[in-house]
């Protein structure tokens, strides 16, 4: 917006000085108290000098409008991808509350580790897609730190199945301190999406966390 009135303000100073110039050409033309023939060379002139400041003006104008669609078009990509990082960190928080859930209960068959394996793997896949050319630095540092968790989580698991009971302890605790580490990063990537577009995306129900 302020960039928007800087552009409309640099206008009004160019077409104000675009009539004084000509009316101090005019003035100059009186002045000197030019004959018929004087006059049409004078007003010529002056015209030539009008149509030179119409053009640069019109390509200001063109290049303020690409630049304003060019900052469109990078905070619309932007807003984008933030909304897949925090739609891919929603499913990865509630998984890990499930499996939460079920280390608790003590729930460590081969069978549920298959299932989470399979769950964690495809969260690895979906972030691993994602480029950090549109990020700034502390969102792509928030989800490279949530891509190594997941990759840790995967390793997690397949070293767990059929340990003994203070081993899946531990693994508990490892979990709970992950949960909460993606809860951390997640915040940065939300907070990011809610400063470029306005929008809670919890509030707007666009993603929904466990509680």
């Amino acid at each position: 917006m302020k960039k928007l009135k800087a552009i409309a303000c640099h206008r009004h100073v160019g077409t104000t000085l675009a009539i004084a110039l000509c009316c101090e050409l005019i003035f100059a033309g009186v002045l000197y108290d030019l004959n018929k023939g004087e006059w049409a060379s004078w007003v010529q002139a002056i015209g030539s000098i009008v149509a030179i400041m119409a053009s640069v003006a019109l390509v200001n104008r063109q290049l303020s409008a690409q630049s304003r669609d060019a900052e469109f078009r990078h905070k619309e990509a932007t807003a984008n991808k933030l909304l897949h990082i925090t739609i891919v960190g929603s499913e990865l928080q509630k998984y890990l509350q499930l499996f939460i859930d079920d280390a608790r209960a003590d729930r460590f068959d081969e069978l549920n580790f298959k299932i989470q394996r399979s769950r964690f793997g495809a969260i690895n896949g979906k972030l691993t897609t994602i480029q950090f050319d549109n990020l700034d630095v502390n969102c792509a540092r928030s989800v490279a730190k949530i891509l190594i968790v997941v990759r840790s989580l995967l390793e997690l698991i397949e070293h767990t199945v059929g340990v003994a009971i203070d081993a899946r302890n531990a693994f508990l605790q490892t979990l709970i301190d992950i949960e909460k580490l993606t809860s951390k990063e997640m915040r940065v990537v939300i907070d990011a999406y809610r400063e470029i577009t306005g929008i809670d995306p919890i509030e707007a129900e666009l993603i929904s966390l466990p509680n």
